[in-house]
């Protein structure tokens, strides 16, 4: 149901940066090096920039996107619409695929329809509806690689003896995304670790970490070192307001977006301190706290979506699911949340074609604008501000956005920038 739930979205207009990262996933299916399209002139010419990010956050979209791309054409701007219907659609199957990796692997067989249960609740609001199908990097592909890895560390490290080939896989998994998801895993399995009193268990968690990271350096070492690059830019830049004030303010701004998790992952922490079945709560919720501490710590707005939150909504209800009481009042709780979730849902569903471009950028048809932008144009290329949705949407149209018109990097192009 959380799956098919999301189907309406797919066809929703491309906005803010999902373009270029649509680009850059194209660009895998091709056999190249992802790069994030960010202009293009008169002539045809495209101007792209690094990621900055783990390739792997590209490539797994591609090979599920790569079959549909065949089908549906990446020519003209009708086919590409179609093609932009499909991307969706692979990232949606990443979350998918979270999604059963959860309920299989962590949750115990007589919890399930209760784990199933918990997980359509949380998924019902905005940030993880919306981010589930959204052309970026951390709705989907980051929640099914921490995921993926957090299942593989739990189911690990529970057994009697430490099985330290899940562990390293847990750990390889983990290291084709975010440098700060793998930063977040390794703490996890440190702490895990240290309660158990089982170090070796560590050792292979970063041995693994480590064999993912260099796979992906000797593939794509500028994006990987960037990655580290675009952590220390947004750190730096919100360090000089005090975390006694940066934090707060976060936290209220992100309140529409992210206050089922206020709710919940309080009570998986109590949980965790009473429940008598407290070992089996300990992964996901140690995982989901250092996600959600480490981002909000940073406090970074971005383009006020904050994405970066979206494994969280998977592992609490993971973990409420476990607790030791009786599944009749889980579940009432999470009745309770069902509520305002399908309120929330139908929102987003009246919003139609424009219910991300609404929150993240705005509220315009960029499909109607590429068909526009084909037509000869006046002598210069329009700029777009951080709309990028036409590099996907267009192979011909001229266009210069996210940056592509800041300092002199391009010379060539600013010269052609229209006033």
């Amino acid at each position: 149901m959380a799956v098919l739930l999301r189907l309406p979205f797919l066809t929703m207009v491309l906005c803010g940066e999902e373009g270029e990262v649509g680009r850059a996933v194209s660009m895998v299916v091709a056999g190249k090096r992802p790069a994030l399209v960010i202009a293009r002139d008169l002539t045809g010419k495209e101007y792209a920039k690094p990621p900055w990010h783990n390739a792997g956050g590209y490539a797994l979209p591609a090979i599920v996107f790569a079959p549909a791309v065949r089908l549906t054409g990446f020519t003209t701007v009708d086919e590409r619409i179609r093609a932009a219907a499909a991307l969706r659609g692979a990232f949606l199957a990443l979350y998918g695929a979270a999604l059963f990796v959860a309920l299989l692997l962590v949750v115990p067989k007589e919890r399930r329809a209760l784990g199933g249960f918990l997980l359509l609740a949380f998924s019902l609001f905005p940030l993880p509806l919306l981010g589930s199908v959204q052309v970026q990097y951390d709705g989907s592909v980051s929640t099914f690689l921490v995921v993926l890895s957090t299942a593989l560390l739990d189911r690990g490290t529970r057994a009697e003896g430490v099985s330290h080939r899940r562990l390293a896989l847990a750990g390889w998994i983990i290291s084709l995304g975010k440098l700060e998801y793998m930063i977040a895993g390794a703490v996890t399995a440190a702490v895990i670790a240290l309660v158990d009193r089982r170090p070796r268990g560590l050792v292979a968690y970063l041995a693994g970490a480590a064999a993912g990271t260099l796979l992906l350096g000797l593939w794509d070492g500028e994006d990987l070192v960037g990655g580290y690059r675009v952590m220390r830019h947004f750190y730096g830049l919100m360090a000089p307001f005090p975390p006694a004030v940066r934090v707060p303010g976060y936290l209220r701004v992100s309140m529409p977006y992210l206050w089922p998790l206020y709710v919940a992952l309080p009570a998986t922490a109590v949980a965790l301190l009473v429940d008598r079945q407290r070992r089996r709560l300990l992964v996901p919720v140690v995982a989901a706290g250092v996600i959600f501490t480490g981002y909000a710590g940073v406090s970074w707005y971005g383009d006020g979506f904050p994405r970066y939150f979206a494994p969280c909504f998977v592992l609490v209800p993971l973990a409420l699911s476990q607790m030791t009481a009786r599944a009749r009042w889980i579940a009432i709780a999470g009745a309770c949340l069902l509520v305002p979730g399908i309120w929330s849902y139908n929102r987003e569903l009246e919003a139609g074609d424009f219910a991300l471009c609404r929150r993240v950028g705005g509220v315009l048809d960029w499909r109607e604008a590429a068909r526009t932008l084909e037509q000869p144009w006046g002598g210069c290329v329009p700029r777009l501000r951080n709309e990028s949705a036409i590099a996907f949407y267009s192979g011909t149209a001229p266009f210069a956005c996210c940056g592509a018109d800041w300092g002199n990097e391009w010379p060539d192009l600013r010269a052609r920038l229209c006033p």
